[in-house]
């Protein structure tokens, strides 16, 4: 998803031994982040469940992941360069759906990534 900001930039023009300032509109596009990998949505109980998170950005801005909603299972690694690691293991207690929600931002836009995983015998 592309979005655009404005910068009033401030041109200033010599003429002689007058200057003026001139004022322009510059846009700059912004695209949204992205995530460029899928989740696992099975895991097995007593088993350690791995979801390797990578994502990207055209504009080349610094990216962050964060987890907005998590099993009280599974943890959260952010590698500081738009990567993470999501992980855990289940117990018995744990059988049954588990939602995730995942976002990465970049701190003009976000998007998110929800799934299910499913925890099984």
């Amino acid at each position: 998803m592309k979005k655009q900001g404005f910068i009033l930039a401030a041109v200033l023009v010599s003429l002689s031994l007058f200057s003026r300032v001139t004022a322009n509109t510059l846009v700059i596009e912004n695209y949204a982040p992205v995530f460029t990998s899928k989740a696992n949505t099975s895991a097995l109980e007593d088993s350690v469940y791995t979801y390797y998170i990578t994502t990207s950005d055209n504009n080349g801005d610094a990216l962050m992941v964060y987890a907005k909603q998590l099993p009280s299972w599974l943890s959260l690694s952010y590698n500081y360069d738009g990567t993470a690691i999501l992980t855990g293991t289940p117990d018995n207690s744990k059988l049954g759906k588990h939602k995730v929600e995942l976002l990465v931002t970049d701190a003009f836009a976000t998007t998110i990534q929800s799934f299910e995983i499913t925890v099984q015998y």
